[in-house]
């Protein structure tokens, strides 16, 4: 823990009535994203204790500390240099200043910033969980309460794009008042967001990092070391490609290395060309940094596998997209009866050889990549029905159909795509789910 949140931790517990500050969220649970704040539980004796938390900051070093104006909860939170984000959230107690949307005028100018910039970091660390239907989910709520007050005409869709229309607003108002705002938490902010590309220092409306910083920040290498397995070597010290890496199955081998164990497949070689060739573009659209056509790459697979005779079905968000959910896919996500078949039909469009995997889900995966990833996998563990899963035997053996541009289309339950939904915390996905199911033509 930074020294200055333990500080920060302290100076709360020392406050008489406060009964614990205990640490939460992804920080707790030892999985936070490089922008994760630090969220701690606050139990106090008595509720009006709760403005007596901001007085108790009062000359400590902070960039900003204020209530979170759109929480239901009572939320005090304290931004500082670095930024680093602190939410202290007081257990059962609803929220004293609660701002349900903002009115635009000199007094209030300065919050909104203040609001704005921690809104935007804190959505800057969903976007590298990519916990994208959060992230688009918010991005609505935030015009509604800030942006469209402030005066941003139409909903942005992207973080780039919120920043850039958001500034331009601002200042704006900043002129029309006459007021000068404290802009340090804004470059701050700034700073955080383009170091683990989340935004750009280019053009906002630039869907990733400049090309040239790109080719320097990101190289390929294929290392056979016997007939056998083949390492695809990823070398990059961009913090958001690495974290994107792993999240598609790379291992860390030192501070800016990354590996991939696959099969030696006799055309390894070529494999690893269109790898290297799509690999910016994979990692982009993985980090929601460029749209992601998987209409286009759903329609080819379609085409590929028509009239072959193979078992497949489509499950994870591709299988929601097509049943009309508002869901962006990252990728397709296929379970196979006969992943080398699927490796010949997509032959042409492979970024990995088909491949065995050990201590896995399943015993074979493979990738290919048609504008955006096309995954499957086959011969699953029937030891994941342990838990939901969208791709184990349980799902396999009682499918739905669905008809999407005249193909009908094997889907995962819909009752379990619910399960795991809930089970992973995805509550915007989960609500969506249940919206649809209680549709009666569903």
């Amino acid at each position: 823990m930074p020294s200055p949140v333990g500080a920060v931790q302290q100076l709360v517990r020392s406050l008489p009535g406060v009964r614990s500050v205990a640490l939460a969220g992804s920080r707790r649970a030892g999985d936070p994203t490089l922008l994760s704040d630090w969220d701690f539980h606050v139990a106090v004796d008595d509720d009006e204790l709760v403005d007596a938390l901001t007085d108790q900051l009062e000359g400590f070093p902070t960039l900003a500390v204020f209530w979170d104006p759109l929480s239901t909860r009572a939320t005090l939170i304290v931004l500082l240099e670095g930024p680093i984000k602190i939410d202290l959230i007081v257990s059962g107690t609803a929220n004293p200043h609660p701002v349900p949307r903002w009115d635009v005028h000199p007094g209030s100018l300065a919050r909104i910033d203040v609001h704005f910039w921690d809104w935007i970091l804190w959505l800057g660390s969903k976007q590298l969980r990519a916990d994208h239907d959060l992230v688009r989910q918010e991005l609505d709520k935030m015009w509604h309460a800030l942006l469209q007050p402030i005066g941003v005409a139409r909903p942005v869709t992207s973080l780039a794009g919120t920043v850039e229309a958001y500034v331009a607003a601002r200042d704006r108002q900043e002129h029309r008042f006459g007021v000068n705002l404290d802009h340090r938490l804004e470059r701050q902010v700034r700073a955080a967001l383009t170091r683990n590309r989340v935004i750009t220092t280019t053009d906002a409306h630039n869907d990733g990092p400049d090309d040239e910083e790109r080719r320097v920040d990101l190289s390929t290498s294929l290392e056979l070391l016997d007939d056998l397995v083949a390492h695809f070597i990823v070398n990059t010290d961009n913090n958001l490609y690495q974290e994107r890496l792993i999240h598609m199955g790379f291992r860390r081998v030192d501070a800016s290395s990354f590996s991939r164990d696959l099969s030696a497949t006799p055309d390894i070689k070529r494999i690893h060309e269109r790898f290297s060739r799509h690999l910016e573009e994979v990692v982009l659209q993985s980090a929601r940094l460029r749209p992601v056509p998987w209409d286009e790459a759903l329609r080819e697979f379609l085409r590929r596998v028509e009239g072959s005779g193979l078992d497949w079905f489509l499950s994870g968000s591709g299988a929601l997209a097509v049943r009309g959910l508002h869901v962006s896919p990252g990728d397709l996500d296929f379970w196979v009866e006969d992943a080398q078949a699927i490796g010949r039909l997509l032959d042409d469009l492979l970024v990995e050889p088909v491949s065995e995997r050990s201590g896995w889900i399943a015993k074979w995966f493979g990738r290919a990549f048609h504008g955006a990833l096309i995954e499957w996998l086959a011969d699953v563990d029937p030891a994941v029905d342990k838990k939901p899963n969208e791709q184990g035997p349980a799902a396999a053996s009682r499918l739905e159909t669905v008809d999407w541009e005249g193909h009908r289309i094997w889907v995962t339950p819909i009752d379990i795509q619910l399960e795991v939904s809930e089970l992973r915390g995805l509550d915007s996905r989960t609500a969506q789910i249940r919206s649809w199911l209680q549709t009666p033509s569903h």
